[in-house]
């Protein structure tokens, strides 16, 4: 110590009251196969039970691995509930089609070709692995609704269009609004 420092001590408060979400399995995340937007981080989302029985309903009938599915049918809920327009696009939309990076083709093809229906877990997670780019926005919403907000499918088609003309979901939805608007 510092001589004439008095010792303080100094009592720790707790910023936050609700229970953190469980984390997800360490050795799911080890073996982890699945492939994934290339470059996104990942933060554990607690579901309750029946939303993570629907998003697993709705990734065992697409054939996607449950994380990809909920991060999907999330983003596409955000972006249709803050952006009412976004409906009017088309289900099928035509985009440009960029080269892609060795792991950007391999999550493409998980999500056109690859799929593995029949082969999804069909146990519901208590958490789902998001990016957490969409955490903030997320935060101020009501998560157990956005998931059903747009057909997974449809989602897969706005994942699949801004993939391949290289921009996350959010940014291919703005940039086809701007679009409809000319």
């Amino acid at each position: 110590m510092v001589a004439g420092a008095k010792s303080r001590k100094r009592a720790l408060r707790v910023l936050r009251s609700e229970p953190l979400p469980p984390l997800p399995n360490a050795q799911d995340l080890l073996n982890a196969t699945t492939p994934r937007r290339p470059g996104e981080l990942h933060e554990a989302l607690a579901l309750s039970t029946e939303a993570a029985k629907r998003i697993t309903k709705a990734a065992v009938r697409t054939g996607l691995a449950v994380d990809v599915a909920a991060s999907l049918a999330l983003e596409a809920g955000l972006l249709s509930v803050r952006l009412p327009n976004l409906q009017q696009l088309k289900d099928d939309p035509q985009p440009a089609c960029l080269a892609q990076s060795e792991a950007s083709a391999r999550y493409l093809r998980s999500l056109t070709v690859g799929r593995r229906q029949g082969q999804v877990s069909t146990r519901p997670p208590r958490s789902v692995s998001i990016p957490v780019r969409l955490v903030p926005r997320l935060s101020a919403v009501d998560v157990e609704q956005l998931i059903d907000v747009v057909a997974l499918e449809r989602a897969i088609a706005w994942e699949v269009a801004a993939l391949r003309s290289g921009q996350t979901m959010s940014e291919w939805a703005l940039e086809q609004l701007l679009l409809l608007e000319d």
